[in-house]
């Protein structure tokens, strides 16, 4: 009976679970991703190869965008591919505009190695600004007398906007963050550098000045030169009446300075031409010079702001890059660091400069 239960109760068991056969809908799906994993190699495989011959499809380059791909690297920092190529278009369009006003054109390696330069230096810019904790706020880009330079001559900012548009086929927001953010972080980097008590960098302390100006420029005729000279004297007496210096720079200044009440910064020696720096580094600070200063550019009202023991900023980063470790990823993409002083890179802009006080 036992035997007979148990025949009965082993025929009643359920059959071993066996592997579930996969749905048709589901060898369609897992068929569907294969072909576009596929699709996606493919198509990165080509863009990668495009980006080996410098191609400026939009979908290259944004691939490269996406993946990070690098043009080259300085110091282990990165020069984003899609940054070299946006760059190199737009320099590429503006010396084309600039020849038809018969400046010379720039050939391709030019506009290659002052894309590349610049690039490089804005990236060394960004590494040093985080490590002395400095940053550019959107206010200090908007209030920037940079900015306010660019938009000038365009009368407002949306005029500028849809100039920059029709001009070069780039927002005007984009040509801020390239062209005006950089300046103005390294403009607040230079005095972080300057007033730094870390190791780094003590060997380049040095005597500073600052000093305010009023520049009066002439051309080389004796009768206009008279005239200027005349002018500029005119103003120095209504300073020294007690008239305020820095609204008569925004009046009569005829340099960038202007738009910041003729204020030069702090400097050192070196840097401005002899005449210039002679006078300033000879007077106490809190002094405005009795005498107009004569130099290449013109006649100088000068006021001296103050002096001080500083850091040179610009031999500092010039002999950073001069020593700096640069790869170039893209075959046969020339290597403008090769045998050249670089100290000088970061003042490659692609709008008009102003006269300048420097050497």
């Amino acid at each position: 009976m036992s035997e007979e239960h148990n025949v009965t109760q082993t025929s009643h068991e359920s059959p071993a679970p066996s592997t579930p056969r996969p749905s048709p809908v589901r060898v369609f799906a897992y068929g569907g991703l294969t072909v576009l994993a596929i699709a996606a190699f493919i198509g990165a495989f080509f863009s990668f190869r495009a980006t080996r011959t410098l191609s400026t499809n939009p979908a290259v380059v944004e691939f490269a965008r996406v993946l990070g791909i690098s043009v080259a690297k300085i110091n282990g920092l990165s020069i984003p591919y899609a940054d070299y190529i946006e760059d190199r278009t737009l320099l590429t369009t503006f010396d084309k505009q600039q020849s038809q006003l018969g400046q010379s054109p720039l050939t391709e390696e030019e506009i290659s190695d002052q894309v590349l330069s610049r690039l490089a230096v804005n990236a060394l810019i960004m590494d040093y600004a985080k490590k002395y904790g400095v940053s550019a706020s959107q206010d200090e880009v908007e209030s920037s007398p940079y900015l306010a330079r660019i938009i000038a001559p365009f009368g407002t900012k949306e005029n500028a906007e849809t100039k920059m548009q029709e001009l070069y086929g780039l927002a005007f927001d984009t040509y801020v963050e390239k062209v005006v953010r950089p300046v103005v972080l390294e403009e607040k980097l230079v005095e972080a550098f300057s007033v730094s008590t870390k190791e780094e960098g003590k060997e380049y302390e040095e005597e500073q000045a600052r000093a305010r100006h009023i520049l009066f420029p002439f051309s080389d005729t004796t009768e206009d030169e008279t005239i200027v000279k005349k002018a500029a004297q005119k103003v120095l007496d209504r300073i020294r009446a007690g008239e305020d210096f820095a609204a008569l720079a925004k009046e009569f200044g005829s340099d960038g300075t202007k738009d910041k009440g003729g204020d030069l910064g702090w400097f050192g020696k070196g840097r401005m031409v002899p005449e210039f720096e002679t006078a300033v580094f000879s007077a106490e600070p809190g002094t405005l010079l009795p005498e107009l200063v004569k130099t290449n550019f013109g006649y100088h009202i000068i006021q001296v702001e103050g002096k001080r023991t500083g850091r040179n900023y610009f031999a500092f980063m010039g002999d950073r890059l001069k020593t700096a470790n640069v790869e170039i990823f893209i075959p046969n993409l020339h290597n403008p660091f090769i045998q050249q002083d670089l100290s000088g890179a970061q003042t490659v802009e692609m709008a008009p400069a102003d006269a300048a006080e420097t050497k």
